[in-house]
């Protein structure tokens, strides 16, 4: 999910050299490759053209967003590449793809370490929508964007949201193609580009690339943890995008500005913010505020096989779970727990964590509580949630924290028979971090940084000690990484092996756990 150096192999390298490698987000998929054209499309015949045809004129030449080569506007493939020609509805739609691919600009980020993204015009004059996670920890005097002819200006941040994954800066740039933006986000199966400026590593060196055009479908709207936002309702698409696309445009087949690209996971997965109900939250960044939103401190989630398995979910249920729950917070107080699945509120029945999202965010800061719905261990319970105003920063609960961000489970092990006692795995997501990062079903923590860990308590108690100033509530004096740590675990493999690990965490700063 993350490129650069995973937590395991970390070992020995700074804090901010391992963030900085980590908030580059998206794999480093192969450059798409050229491929040969196709057929004639079945059914057509290919007209023979007399010997003294003449060139089509300027005016019925179309340019393939793909390769650039110069196309007749009746041919449904590019003979260069075998892009499909079809998928944009007419000529005005082909001239909005092509504004918004001179529009986008390039964006370094400097830093401990440069990062790399991409960014468009948005919301007026000289500003520009870029992934918030790209600006955490920047260097401005060295934030830098690029036009599509290769010239650089200076810029500047005007605000960034964590939450919701929006970020603005500010860069004066002369004579910029106006983007126009859609009404409504496109629908699954719909056509979609991503519009970027993907960078290729190679050792040290990074490699540039012209502004890139990638072709697919959206295959899914609404989607939830995700992992990239707090509040989510995502579109899923099909596109294999690579580093530096975060921050990109999402086209849809109207060659309108339909959604900001968050993140890829995989080759085929990227997901985008849509635009919608951007408006107030782009205000209040250009006002210098923070958008003022209630909070509960419930981590909502939508059941997956390890949680099912970790709270002992019924297996149809795709009701809200209640995966987590921030020490402290208004919900914490109100006697809600993790595991509790979230059936109502204010009486009124769910239908999935965007319905309960969307009612809860609904809510006023400060004002009256609402009744929540639960069903736990088979009964059903109420519970009055008040809405508070959303600190700064939200931290989960080092235990909790641990188990997502490595996406496994965890249970406590008193030692015994040969077996040391620690915190056991004993489910692992298949192609999860954890899975990643090497860990397996079997495998106990012993330790973290030398101090025998035998129960979630000590582990909690372990990191709130070491890093008071992150889980205390006073503004933190380092807001690069407002809210990150690293320490090392030593792990005693099914081999009866011990590695050391180094662990970072990754929620909020590089990831957003969803928290309501």
């Amino acid at each position: 999910m993350c490129s650069g150096r995973s937590p395991s192999d970390a070992r020995g390298a700074p804090l901010a050299t391992i963030l900085a490698a980590l908030l580059v987000l998206g794999p480093r998929s192969a450059l798409a490759q050229p491929i040969p054209p196709p057929p004639p499309n079945p059914g057509e015949a290919v007209p023979e053209q007399p010997r003294s045809a003449k060139p089509a004129p300027a005016e019925r030449l179309n340019t393939c967003p793909r390769c650039g080569y110069r196309c007749d506007l009746a041919w449904h493939y590019c003979v260069a590449c075998g892009w499909d020609m079809t998928r944009l509805v007419g000529e005005s739609e082909e001239q909005r793809l092509q504004d918004i691919a001179r529009a986008t600009v390039r964006l370094v980020v400097g830093g401990r370490r440069n990062r790399h993204g991409t960014a468009l015009p948005f919301a007026g004059p000289g500003l520009l929508l870029t992934n918030a996670r790209l600006l955490i920890g920047a260097d401005e005097s060295r934030l830098r964007v690029y036009t599509h002819n290769n010239t650089e200006y200076l810029a500047s941040i005007v605000g960034y949201d964590l939450p919701t994954g929006v970020g603005i800066i500010k860069a004066e740039i002369p004579n910029a193609p106006q983007v126009e933006a859609s009404p409504a986000a496109p629908g699954p199966q719909e056509s979609a580009w991503a519009v970027c400026y993907p960078v290729s590593f190679e050792d040290d060196i990074v490699r540039f690339l012209p502004v890139s055009l990638h072709r697919g479908h959206v295959t899914a709207t609404a989607q939830t943890g995700t992992w990239y936002v707090s509040f989510e309702n995502l579109l899923r698409t099909d596109h294999s995008i690579e580093d530096g696309c975060n921050g990109g445009a999402l086209v849809d087949g109207h060659g309108r500005f339909v959604g900001m690209i968050l993140g890829s996971r995989d080759d085929g997965v990227t997901y985008a913010l849509p635009l919608t109900g951007l408006e107030p939250i782009v205000a209040a960044l250009q006002k210098g505020e923070r958008p003022a939103r209630p909070y509960f401190g419930v981590g909502l989630v939508t059941p997956d096989d390890r949680r099912r398995a970790k709270f002992g979910v019924d297996p149809g249920s795709t009701l809200p779970l209640v995966g987590y729950v921030i020490p402290g917070s208004p919900a914490d107080k109100a006697g809600v727990r993790p595991g509790d699945t979230l059936l109502s509120i204010g009486g009124q029945p769910l239908a999935g964590v965007q319905d309960a999202g969307s009612r809860l965010l609904a809510a006023a800061p400060g004002g009256p509580g609402l009744v929540l719905g639960l069903r736990r261990a088979g009964a059903e319970v109420q519970v009055t949630v008040p809405p508070s105003p959303r600190p700064d920063r939200v931290m989960l609960e080092p235990f909790d924290e641990l188990e997502e961000t490595l996406e496994v489970t965890l249970k406590e092990s008193p030692g015994g028979s040969g077996s040391p006692a620690g915190l056991v795995v004993t489910d692992v997501v298949r192609g999860g971090r954890g899975e990643r990062d090497h860990y397996h079903k079997g495998d106990i923590i012993r330790s973290v940084d030398d101090k025998g860990i035998k129960t979630a308590r000590g582990y909690n108690d372990y990191i709130r000690g070491k890093f008071k100033d992150l889980f205390s509530d006073k503004p933190p004096e380092d807001k690069s990484y407002a809210s990150s740590y690293v320490v090392r675990l030593d792990v005693r493999t099914g081999e009866d092996e011990t590695i050391a690990r180094d662990y970072v965490n990754l929620f909020p700063d590089v990831l957003a756990a969803p928290v309501y």
